[in-house]
């Protein structure tokens, strides 16, 4: 099983810790795990991706994306194995 999201990020600082604990519980289920990261004008440091870069495990996967040419290649990161990139 995989599990992709995109996101702009967007939701309040006191979540990022339960969203964290409750992707630590997703991962041992998972192949994959991806999340990409929508960046906007009004970028935080306390997003969701800061969260999730404090996890190690191999099987999750984090992208920014700054623009629309930036999706392609988030999804190439996604979908491609880690020693083709």
């Amino acid at each position: 099983m995989g599990r992709n999201q995109l996101s702009d990020g967007d939701n309040l600082p006191s979540d990022n810790d339960k969203c964290l604990e409750l992707v630590q519980k997703i991962l041992p289920l998972c192949n994959l795990f991806c999340y990409g990261e929508i960046v906007n004008p009004y970028y935080r440091t306390k997003t969701l991706m800061a969260a999730l870069k404090k996890n190690s495990d191999s099987n999750c996967v984090t992208v920014t994306i700054k623009n629309k040419h930036e999706v392609y290649p988030a999804l190439r990161k996604f979908l491609l194995p880690k020693n083709l990139l």
